[in-house]
């Protein structure tokens, strides 16, 4: 009897396992795995479901029964559901101070309205350029530049998106509309109804490197989305349009990779609202080009609503020597005909695609443009959250990076578990 019960421990052995499938896809069937014990564990901790062994053992059983399929789609549902609560949040407290709705949605309702109507309205503002590189490389698994190369890196870096004409040109974008709630105000709102919100500062991380990390205020739960990864979502298709193609990553490194292949871009995003006042001060009156308006698919991502204060997750730190992430990847795809009209404008994101790098940033009146626009907005919102794999409280988030072996790592950089880094990159 023994003897058996070990064959079959060997027989479903991770070693066996990984004999038999691709070692890149088990890794991601682990980490669906995963996922789906930590965000049911939170949506029945919501449910006023006590956690504890029981409910560990309650989630693995269900977890057999589901298989891989039916768990990716639960944690597809329970991700929507999370990202949902947070952007109503947002959604109804810039409804209660009177603001603007963000040009997003303005420009999604003029699509479902009217094919003929103009679907951009005032789009511009700076996103302040990232100061400090990080090391965030996983899309292409290249270790990040070197100190001296980054302190040869002279030009804004949402400026790289714009062709040497446009750069040059003088900026004719108009301004964001006014919006009386700031940024540090939303994201005291959102802290208050949703328990925590997060903020840039320095790392805790005791290596010089380090610099910048991403903070936690206030308390979340295992399960909780607390991060969302914005930037320029690119499908395998689009690789050659990601800036500095093929070498995208020598002044980049705010690329992430997900399993399916799409690319998403941080840099132009950079800090969000939050900059925007910086960066317009700092240019000078001779020099406010505001080169990141220029460009069709940067004016799109900035027309997204960029006070959200969870629209940060590129400034997590690689955890240090001896130390355990405290969060995950997850990624997510949300049907537009799905949700209220009003919440793509709060998801960080915009899909590349060769309309929205070409279409004029305000365009004449004219139901070709409008219908690409329209056919854009019905797409998919693909995108990236960070989930807290234990509870959380007033903490620095730090995400395992997974860097790929087969290049030269930088020193600061142990893996957490090299075997997934392995498999991450078979």
């Amino acid at each position: 009897m023994l003897k058996a019960v070990q064959r079959v421990l060997e027989k479903w052995s991770l070693r066996a396992i990984g004999n038999r499938l691709d070692k890149r896809q088990l890794q991601h069937e682990l980490d669906i795995h995963r996922l789906f014990l930590v965000t049911s564990h939170f949506t029945r901790r919501a449910a006023g479901k006590h956690g504890g062994a029981d409910l560990a053992a309650e989630l693995a059983a269900e977890a057999d029964v589901m298989g891989f399929q039916g768990m990716q789609e639960h944690v597809a549902q329970c991700l929507q559901s999370q990202i949902l609560r947070i952007s109503t949040i947002m959604h109804t407290a810039l409804q209660e101070a009177g603001n603007d709705h963000a040009p997003a949605t303005q420009s999604l309702l003029q699509a479902q309205g009217s094919a003929d109507d103009e679907l951009f309205e005032a789009m511009a503002a700076a996103a302040g350029p990232i100061q400090r590189p990080r090391g965030l490389t996983m899309a292409i698994g290249r270790a990040r530049p070197s100190t001296q190369q980054q302190q040869q890196q002279q030009q804004p870096s949402i400026a790289q998106h714009a062709p040497q004409a446009e750069q040059d040109a003088p900026c004719t974008a108009a301004r964001e509309p006014a919006r009386s709630l700031s940024m540090e105000r939303v994201s005291a709102i959102v802290q208050e109804r949703l328990g925590y919100s997060l903020h840039v500062g320095p790392s805790a991380i005791g290596h010089q490197e380090a610099g910048e990390g991403l903070w936690l205020d206030g308390k979340a739960h295992l399960g909780s989305v607390v991060a969302l990864y914005p930037g320029i979502v690119y499908r395998p298709l689009h690789y050659r349009q990601i800036p500095g193609y093929p070498r995208v990553d020598q002044d980049n490194d705010y690329l992430l990779a997900r399993f399916d292949g799409a690319v998403l871009d941080a840099k132009p995003w950079g800090r969000g609202a939050a900059a925007s006042a910086a960066m317009a001060g700092s240019l000078g009156p001779e020099k406010q080009r505001c080169d990141a308006a220029q460009t069709p698919i940067v004016h799109r991502l900035l027309a997204q609503e960029t006070r959200h204060p969870l629209a940060l997750a590129h400034f997590a730190n690689h955890p240090p020597a001896g130390s355990q992430a405290n969060v995950m990847v997850a990624a997510f795809d949300i049907s537009p005909s799905d949700v209220p009209a009003w919440l793509p404008a709060y998801i960080p994101n915009v899909m590349y695609s060769p309309t929205s790098a070409t279409a004029p940033a305000s365009p004449a009146s004219g139901s070709g443009h409008a219908l690409a626009e329209l056919q854009l907005s019905r797409q998919p919102m693909a995108g990236l959250a960070l989930v807290a794999l234990r509870d959380l409280h007033n903490e620095e988030l730090l995400l395992n990076y997974r860097l790929s072996p087969h290049v030269a790592r930088p020193d600061w950089y142990t893996p957490v578990d090299a075997d997934e880094d392995n498999r991450r990159w078979a």
